[in-house]
């Protein structure tokens, strides 16, 4: 994981394709837990696919 990290800070869009795989549901579970509605939880994973 740290190697898909390192490639995903130099802008390599498949290391971070696969972090998202990897970690995207529990993403979605603590933005959900914080936020406590859904659009606003869509918005944040889009600002972090667009980062």
């Amino acid at each position: 994981m740290e190697i898909l990290v390192k490639k995903a800070k130099k802008h390599d869009k498949e290391a971070f394709q696969r972090l998202m795989e990897q970690h995207g549901p529990s993403l979605y579970k603590t933005a959900k837990a914080i936020l406590k509605n859904d659009d606003d939880v869509a918005d944040a994973m889009q600002s972090i696919a667009c980062a």
